[in-house]
Formats: structure tokens, C-alpha cells, sequence
């Protein structure tokens, strides 16, 4: 999830400088990544989940429609030597397969990258502001275009995400900002 006027500090890898940071190479603390942070939070015991969740699970499911979701599908897919985001798992192609988990979770979906491919599947798409760039051009242009405070962006590739890991993470940082 990512927040502009974040009021914690960037969260950091083991022993290095915060990953937006490096990558954008600025020390700007306005931006936080947290990606693969809470992989078994839908499993923590009924204690630790008051503690980590103080609002009722109810308040925080209908909060995640604050939160808007993207994927990123504007990549060359330049190893792969087609575009990845059609490739099929299961029958379907992945950026229908990330839509449909994201928009599961509770939140509204668009497709950063080319509308002319994506929007005849019936997905809201959003075209790189500046192709080329890679995920951090597309992080930027889901920001540029969100009118929320809290953004959801994953990779087109990620095909076995769920709905309740997403939920889980949307909700630990509405949680965190409700605490605050």
C-alpha cells in the first residue's frame, strides 16, 4: 500500500535504506512501501488481532473502498517476448486474475497500462505517463491519477495472491491510520 503524507517512517528491507528511497534515489520520507509484510496476518490469534486491528472488522471492510487498487500491466515484457499480462493461468489471462482479486478485496480496480489492450476486457486502464520507466513510472502514474489517500499497487505477475491477504494488508494500514 502506498500513502503520500505518510506519517511513520519508511519501512526498510534488512539493513538497507528504504525501497522507494533507493530506487527513486531520494531520502523523501512522503512515500511507504510495504510489499510482503504481513503474510500470515489472516492468521494471527483473536488477541493479536485486537491488538493489531483495534476497529471492527466490519468499519475496516467498509473502509476499503477508500483504499484504490492498480496493477501494473504497462511493462515491454521484454524477457518474456509477449505481453505477460494476457498470458492465461487457469484459463484466464493474469490481469484479469489480479482485477478480479483486488476489486474481491473490496477495493476499485484500474489497469495501469495500454487502454486499447485492456479496457476491451472490460477493465478501467490508465496508460504510463512515462512509458519506460518501469514499476516505479507506474507507481507514479497510479498516484498521479488516484483521487485516494490510499493506494494498492501490485505487479501483473503475481498470480496467486488472494482477497483475504490484500483485505488483510488494506486493513492492517487503515487500522495503523485510525490508531494514529
Amino acid at each position: 500500500l502506498w500513502q503520500e503524507k505518510a506519517k511513520s517512517p519508511p519501512l526498510t528491507p534488512k539493513g538497507g535504506a528504504p525501497v522507494l528511497a533507493k530506487l527513486a534515489g531520494t531520502n523523501e520520507p512522503s512515500l511507504v512501501a510495504t510489499v510482503g509484510v504481513f503474510p500470515t496476518v489472516g492468521l494471527c490469534h483473536p488477541q493479536i488481532r485486537t491488538r493489531m486491528f483495534p476497529m471492527p472488522a466490519e468499519e475496516l471492510s467498509a473502509r476499503r473502498r477508500e483504499v484504490a487498487g492498480f496493477v501494473l500491466a504497462g511493462g515491454a515484457s521484454s524477457r518474456m517476448g509477449r505481453n505477460k499480462a494476457l498470458l492465461e493461468l487457469d484459463g484466464e489471462p493474469l490481469v484479469l486474475r489480479a482485477a478480479r482479486t483486488i476489486s474481491a478485496a473490496g477495493m476499485d480496480v484500474t489497469v495501469i497500462g495500454a487502454p486499447e489492450l485492456y479496457e476491451p476486457l472490460g477493465l478501467a486502464a490508465v496508460p504510463d505517463d512515462e512509458p519506460g520507466l518501469g514499476p516505479l513510472g507506474g507507481i507514479a502514474t497510479a498516484l498521479a491519477h488516484s483521487a485516494r489517500e490510499w493506494n494498492l499497487v501490485v505487479a501483473v505477475d503475481l498470480p496467486y495472491l488472494t482477497p483475504a491477504w490484500l483485505a488483510a494488508l488494506a486493513d492492517r494500514a487503515l487500522a495503523e491510520q485510525a490508531a494514529d
